[in-house]
């Protein structure tokens, strides 16, 4: 009697799972008519609503203004003399806004407007390294159609 090492029949085994586990594989991927088949469906027409609003060619004068962003980020490390930039949502009335800017601890400096919606603050003399500033816009500061900030900055 001739018995067989167990090594062959289990690689003949593992051979055997392995084929039919590659082909169910292919089966399934090729998705054959056995698989589930969407049918995709078109509408005949297209339904246009009326009700939008039409765009107008002037943008509205009558919204608070808002600062929509400082540069450098609030919370970033500064050059010791870096400006800082404030643009604002709409053209300002840049004296209510200088004038109501204010530093915390207090610093000097100088404004320039790059037109009358970017505001640019520059220190007169660099700042002590390690100092932490806060800058300040109170409500005082007027859009040029008048409205002022609804809250402080």
């Amino acid at each position: 009697m001739i018995i067989m090492p167990k090594r062959k029949s289990h690689l003949h085994r593992m051979k055997v799972v392995i084929s039919l586990v590659t082909i169910f594989s292919i089966l399934a991927g090729c998705n054959l008519p056995w698989g589930r088949s969407k049918e995709i469906t078109t509408p005949e027409s297209l339904e246009v609503r009326e009700d939008e609003p039409e765009a107008t060619s002037e943008p509205r004068q009558d919204l608070s203004p808002a600062l929509v962003e400082v540069s450098p980020v609030s919370g970033s490390a500064i050059k010791l003399n870096q400006a800082i930039s404030l643009y604002f949502n709409q053209a300002m009335d840049t004296g209510s806004v200088e004038a109501a800017i204010h530093f915390e601890p207090r610093v000097n400096g100088r404004f320039s407007w790059e037109d009358d919606q970017i505001l640019t603050f520059t220190p007169d003399q660099n700042l002590e390294p390690g100092t932490e500033i806060s800058l300040i816009i109170d409500t005082s500061a007027q859009a040029a159609n008048k409205k002022g900030l609804q809250a402080p900055v």
